[in-house]
């Protein structure tokens, strides 16, 4: 099963090009395959409530399912909180 998943989303990963911020309903199913519906962090058994890129969407401007968890609303929180350059960002707009 791990093995089926890995070449769908390396096989996603070689068909993006430029990506809009929506996340496609291939790179969804997968992620969902992956994980199921609960938070990817280890140990939490929240449910996900968002599609976090690990790799800045901004930066990569692409969707790759290798770099994209589902998070809790806490965990995503977290993530974005210890990445300082987000945080920088975000407080120019608050």
């Amino acid at each position: 099963r791990k093995e089926e998943i890995e070449e769908k989303k390396k096989e996603i990963a070689q068909q993006q090009s430029k990506s809009t911020r929506y996340i496609s309903v291939k790179v969804r199913k997968v992620i969902h395959q992956e994980h199921g519906i609960k938070c990817s962090y280890p140990g939490c058994i929240r449910s996900a409530r968002t599609l976090h890129h690990t790799q800045r969407f901004a930066l990569a401007n692409a969707h790759d399912p290798h770099f994209i968890a589902p998070l809790c609303e806490a965990h995503h929180e977290i993530a974005h909180k210890i990445d300082v350059k987000y945080v920088e960002i975000a407080n120019r707009f608050s």
